[in-house]
Order: C-alpha cells, then sequence, then structure tokens
C-alpha cells in the first residue's frame, strides 16, 4: 500500500530526506476495501492506532518538529477514544455477521488507517452521506465521530504537508 504524507513526514523528520520527491500521490488503486470494510478495520485497530499516534507526538513528532500536524493528531487520540466507545460498538453489535466478515486476521498498520483517512476521504466522506444500510439506526453522536474523523483528515493533510515542507 502507499504511504501517507503523515508517513513521509515521518520519514523526513527521523532522517530528514529529500522527501518532496518521495511524496507519493493517492492511488485510487490503494483503495482496495469497501468503506465498511475499512471501517470495521479501523475500529480493530483503534487500540494499536491510538498508541502508535501516541508514541509518534511523543517521540517524532513533537510540538517543534511537527508544529501543524501535532495539536491535530492529539485531537485524533481523544476522537478514536469516543469513537471506539460509540461507533464501533454500535457498529459491531448492530452487524455482527458482516463484522466477522469484514474482520481480517492480519490489520493495518496504524499508518494504513491514516492514509486511508487522509487518501479517500471523498469516498469515505460520500459514503456516510449516502446515509447507507450499514449505519442506518446508530446514534447521531456516534456517527459525528465517525465523521469527525473523515472530515479532519483533510486537515491532517494540509498540516503535513506545511510541516513536510519546513523539515526540507
Amino acid at each position: 500500500m502507499m504511504k501517507s504524507a503523515l508517513f513521509w513526514l515521518i520519514l523526513g523528520v527521523i532522517g530528514s530526506l529529500g522527501v518532496k520527491a518521495l511524496l507519493p500521490a493517492c492511488d485510487s488503486k490503494d483503495f482496495n476495501e469497501t468503506p465498511f470494510v475499512f471501517m470495521v478495520r479501523m475500529c480493530e485497530t483503534t487500540e494499536e492506532t491510538k498508541k502508535f499516534t501516541k508514541s509518534l507526538l511523543s517521540e517524532v513528532l513533537t510540538g517543534e518538529k511537527a508544529p501543524n500536524t501535532h495539536p491535530i493528531l492529539q485531537e485524533y487520540v481523544s476522537h478514536f477514544d469516543m469513537t471506539a466507545t460509540g461507533f464501533c460498538k454500535e457498529l459491531k453489535a448492530k452487524h455482527e455477521i458482516a463484522w466477522k466478515e469484514a474482520s481480517k486476521p492480519e490489520y493495518p498498520f496504524a499508518d494504513d488507517i491514516y492514509h486511508v483517512l487522509i487518501c479517500f476521504r471523498d469516498e469515505l466522506k460520500s459514503f456516510i452521506d449516502s446515509n447507507p444500510a450499514e449505519l442506518q439506526g446508530l446514534q447521531e453522536s456516534s456517527l459525528s465521530e465517525l465523521k469527525w474523523l473523515v472530515s479532519n483528515s483533510e486537515r491532517l493533510h494540509q498540516a503535513s504537508d506545511k510541516d513536510l515542507k519546513n523539515i526540507e
């Protein structure tokens, strides 16, 4: 899977690489799962993603090294918490059989979650806005957390691009 701007920002901060040439474009071929499957996989890796993000914030993408990205990632940690306790629990309870079918023994890395949120936010937003059967009957407060993750991915992408340019 292609890596996101966040991944390259991390590499750039760690190694001060000539990252601009490495920064990949988002490729629709990278999104080879349905939005529902992505949501299940995101829910299953929430704890991993939070740990990964907290580690990045304290060790790599500190406020000094990534002043634009750091505060947004801090917000993501709390929103992943709320997504896990609301949206993910509701989705699993409502679609237990489909959840098991979508679940895979090999979960994606946390960076893959961010990659999909950043690169495929329009597809995810369209899916959510279409009010599909998979999301019907879920509480609005749960859906609002999912919507926050998707809608703020553009802000995260812009911040990571800005920080990336600053380290070159």
